[in-house]
């Protein structure tokens, strides 16, 4: 399953979600207009997953024109087929099978069933579904039924169902004794080589209480709002309020909230403690008390981008969002609260008008503590900044191009191969959209997973990783890649081969491979990178990346380097 893949359970009543899964990954697809560089392009998402169960369900369609949509839907969750280390949380009843929907004539609705025992309700923790059992074929079909999971039973196990006619079973979902939490399971009816699955669920509710939670506009009318509950254990519980107040239930303790509050082009934001009790709590979010976001400079000349980013930081939770407008501050606001450890981050830059020949950018970043600040406003003096000098250099030939900065937030960088064309240099994340080429990992000469990529911009991440299950036992994996890019703006580092032999096994926790990437830094060029005629050029040749530090130590660690020079002009002699 792709890490970015949604999982369940459903909000509110647990129910098993996804009910199906379907390949979203790495998917090449038909490109729209001067979008790729050819007419196809690899991308990854639900918008590549779903034409896949919508073309199932059309060809379902063909084969049953009478059926209808809950009909198609009951026949591909039952025919679906289960992944190897996924749970029912990850993939539902499993991964789409189109040929074994469309061969098989039994289905069985619902396909997907599941109850919720409350925190003190009534002493009886059963609930009873019924589950019929559809033959659209000729011949009569016995099927023999089978339980899986710790709540389940089946009234019968064993059911006849008549040609072209249906049979019911009782299936009962005991949650007695059991411990607080989601109890899936699947009951599997059989007929030789028919198969077909209904997924059910209970879920045990701990000590909990109702939130009630409302959101106020500027007229003091209640407004939409998106946010989520969170707390440290990892549990989180999605917030959405459509114009009304809501009422959620939350397990007992101390919880965590942020808001984003909805009132036409308005945003509000918010974060705030919340402690859930005996006595049920509620939380009325006024916007009429937020402030807004604001930055000023002491510089008359400074034109602002009316780009915005804001961070939440909460220990190991953290979120953060930009937004651009031509007045941030008419836009975005904040609602203040105090909340010992929070952490807010907002920032903002702008331009020197007619800098010339070299620009001038002021970059301002307000980071305040514990809450979210009563008064949001950032006031900075051109005498107070940091000045930092950055000298670009071209690729070869002249070029434009956009000056990136990040907040520095702790987090994972992924491997791929847009970033075979950055520097290495702590800080300097940099990456070349318009490349491409593979990915490719083999266990024991043998290639095990690969991926052809294009266009990895860093908004387009998801089609250019390289994802493979691996097993636990130690291994000798190669990962080797390529990056090619014939680009205007560079005539430099055209294209990239680096291979990787490493060694691998299951860790308890996650850890990163200690690869080694070689990087050569001359010396003495020009503004685009060119080497001055009648000049000598020093080369060196740097090993990073290793567990010992930036650079190899010792340095008998790089046994040979080996440099090939190609020009068709003329020969190039050297050591």
């Amino acid at each position: 399953m792709a890490e970015f893949s949604s999982r369940g359970p459903r909000l509110g009543d647990h129910a098993i979600k996804p009910d199906v899964t379907a390949p979203g990954v790495g998917i090449m697809a038909a490109a729209a207009q001067g979008t790729a560089d050819g007419p196809y392009v690899a991308h990854s998402g639900t918008s590549m997953a779903a034409p896949h169960v919508a073309g199932a369900a059309a060809i379902l369609a063909q084969r049953h024109p009478d059926w209808n949509g809950e009909q198609l839907k009951a026949a591909l969750i039952g025919s679906a087929a289960p992944q190897a280390g996924a749970t029912h949380f990850d993939q539902g009843a499993g991964r789409v099978d189109v040929a074994r929907a469309v061969g098989q004539q039994v289905y069985a609705s619902p396909a997907n069933v599941g109850t919720v025992f409350r925190w003190g309700g009534s002493g009886e923790r059963q609930a009873t579904k019924e589950i019929t059992y559809t033959n659209a074929g000729g011949s009569p079909v016995t099927l023999d039924l089978a339980v899986d999971g710790d709540v389940l039973r089946t009234s019968a196990q064993r059911v006849e169902v008549p040609a072209k006619g249906t049979a019911s079973v009782t299936v009962t979902i005991d949650g007695t004794g059991k411990e607080p939490g989601d109890h899936p399971g699947t009951i599997t009816a059989r007929s030789g080589d028919l198969l077909v699955r209904t997924v059910a669920t209970a879920y045990v509710e701990p000590e909990a209480y109702d939130v009630k939670i409302s959101a106020l506009g500027t007229d003091g009318r209640p407004v939409d709002a998106i946010g989520e509950f969170y707390n440290g254990k990892g549990e989180s519980v999605r917030m959405v309020l459509r114009g009304a107040p809501d009422t959620y239930r939350l397990p007992a303790g101390e919880w965590s909230l942020y808001v984003d509050i909805y009132e036409g082009e308005r945003i509000t934001t918010t974060h705030l403690p919340v402690k859930v009790g005996e006595q049920g709590t509620g939380m009325v979010l006024d916007t009429r008390k937020a402030k807004p976001i604001r930055f000023t400079l002491d510089e008359p000349t400074a034109v602002t981008s009316g780009w915005l980013e804001m961070w939440v930081i909460n220990g190991s939770w953290w979120l953060g969002w930009a937004g651009g407008r031509p007045d941030p501050s008419a836009v975005y606001f904040v609602l203040g609260s105090k909340q010992p450890g929070l952490k807010y981050v907002s920032r903002m830059h702008s331009h020197k008008k007619d800098a010339s020949p070299t620009p001038v950018r002021y970059d301002l970043v307000d980071e305040r503590h514990d809450g979210m600040p009563e008064d949001p406003t950032y006031t900075a003096r051109v005498k107070d900044l940091d000045k930092v000098t950055t000298t670009f250099r071209g690729a070869g030939t002249a070029a434009t191009g956009t000056y990136f900065v990040a907040n520095a937030i702790d987090g994972v960088s992924e491997f791929d191969g847009a970033r075979l064309f950055s520097e290495g240099v702590p800080g300097r994340v940099g990456m070349d959209g318009a490349a491409a080429g593979t990915i490719s990992l083999a266990k024991d000469d043998q290639v095990i997973s690969t991926i052809d990529y294009t266009r990895c911009g860093p908004w387009e991440l998801d089609s250019c990783r390289l994802t493979a299950r691996l097993p636990a036992e130690p291994a000798t994996y190669m990962l080797s890649t390529t990056a090619d890019r014939q680009v205007p703006y560079s005539t430099l580092s055209t294209k990239v081969e680096p291979t990787w032999t490493f060694r691998s096994a299951n860790t308890a926790k996650p850890e990163a491979l200690a690869l080694t990437a070689i990087r050569y830094a001359p010396r003495g060029l020009d503004e685009y990178n060119r080497a001055k005629p009648g000049s000598s050029t020093r080369l060196s040749v740097i090993a990073t990346g290793t567990p010992v530090g930036s650079v190899l130590d010792p340095p008998e660690l790089v046994r040979q380097v080996r440099a090939r020079h190609e020009q068709t002009a003329r020969p190039w002699t050297g050591p």
